[in-house]
């Protein structure tokens, strides 16, 4: 089964307000076949976004000074700012920058593949991508931070080696409240006429607002169309 992401397209709608409780296995079943932490239904995260720009330091090394969490945390985390090895990761003014410009794709509900990312991060600094060069980036990773996952740096990480180049990947996925989601028959059928159908929809209201809430990717960052 391949991996599917609901990203919150709304600012209006706090988080863990929407929930999807059509899908299968559900998250509250406990038996031998669906464990627990298989479990599909679940609530809908908005775009973890908090600055990290006053949390890094330019070293070198490039330090963190906080903990930084959100998509600016995996930026910077994961991103060589060319199309070769041994260039400085992000400032936490650029990964800010970039992950901004992500959500505001996300939010526009259109396309968010590898291409489209690309073009982003090389907006920041002309030559970067997610993959490429020395970037240890993954798209279904970035996806699954843009949907709520947790990702961390922790406060003294090393980001870049003593000549502040990008040298190895920093920070890593953190238990929470996130849930993978799968391509199942359950998936396709919310997607048709279920909970996923109706936050999608541009005639979804919440507090007497309109508009879509969600945008329904699949693992290349193409949106899903039942």
């Amino acid at each position: 089964m391949a991996e599917v992401f609901l990203i919150m397209r709304r600012t209006d709608i706090p988080d863990g307000v929407l929930q999807v409780v059509d899908l299968w296995p559900n998250t509250s079943s406990k038996n031998y076949i669906y464990p627990p932490g298989l479990g599909q239904t679940g609530y809908i995260h908005n775009i973890p976004m908090l600055p990290i720009a006053g949390g890094v330091a330019a070293g070198p090394p490039v330090a963190a000074t906080a903990n930084l969490t959100g998509v600016g945390a995996y930026l910077i985390g994961n991103i060589d700012t060319t199309a070769g090895a041994g260039s400085p990761p992000f400032t936490g003014a650029q990964a800010d920058t970039a992950a901004a410009g992500l959500s505001a794709i996300a939010q526009a509900g259109t396309v968010l593949n590898i291409a489209a990312v690309d073009a982003v991060l090389a907006g920041v600094v002309a030559g970067t991508s997610l993959a490429g060069g020395g970037s240890t980036g993954v798209l279904t990773e970035l996806l699954s931070v843009m949907a709520g996952a947790g990702y961390q740096i922790d406060s003294g990480t090393a980001l870049s080696d003593g000549a502040g180049n990008f040298a190895a990947r920093s920070g890593a996925f953190v238990p929470g409240v996130y849930k993978q989601l799968y391509d199942t028959g359950h998936f396709l059928c919310s997607s048709w006429n279920g909970n996923i159908s109706l936050m999608e929809s541009a005639n979804f209201e919440y507090d007497g607002a309109a508009g879509a809430a969600i945008t329904t990717y699949s693992a290349t960052g193409n949106l899903v169309v039942p």
